[in-house]
């Protein structure tokens, strides 16, 4: 009997493992708000469609980062870095920093976003950007061209 009651509890013991083990390890919290990457084209800057400009940004899920703009130059002018993605009055926020270390020009609130349309909020103007979903074109990737048309540089979009 008693080894009945040994080889019993060998059994349990080996075939009973905690509730842990058998359950997927539990994943890590996300950092920030769920913010999804993509390529958008700019369509509307403070509400008017009528824009002076072309803007494309690609937001990758790696954080990181590409900005082609055609703003009073020939062809478009690309800026790369990365960004971040924080919780602000429970928005996400995002922040940006250009290659060479300068940081964008304000930090934006992401007011809405689905697949189609992503709307974003200076923090520092209030300026209102909305940008639908695109594939940003061959042409605006390989046609970097000529950065300083005018005497002075061209400031970054963001």
């Amino acid at each position: 009997m008693k080894f009945f009651a040994a080889a019993l509890a060998v059994v349990l013991a080996v075939g009973c493992g905690s509730k842990e083990d058998s359950e997927e390890p539990e994943k890590p919290p996300v950092d920030g708000p769920v913010f999804e990457a993509g390529s958008w084209v700019l369509s509307q800057w403070n509400g008017s469609q009528e824009l002076p400009r072309s803007i494309y940004l690609h937001l990758a899920a790696d954080r990181s980062f590409e900005l082609y703009q055609s703003l009073n130059t020939i062809g478009y002018s690309k800026y790369t870095g990365t960004y971040t993605v924080t919780v602000y009055e429970q928005k996400a926020l995002l922040s940006g920093t250009y290659r060479d270390g300068t940081p964008w020009e304000s930090s934006y609130v992401v007011e809405s976003q689905t697949a189609e349309l992503l709307r974003l909020r200076s923090q520092t103007a209030g300026n209102i950007s909305q940008y639908v979903a695109a594939e940003i074109p061959d042409y605006v990737k390989d046609g970097i061209t000529v950065k300083n048309v005018r005497a002075e540089a061209e400031k970054p979009f963001l």
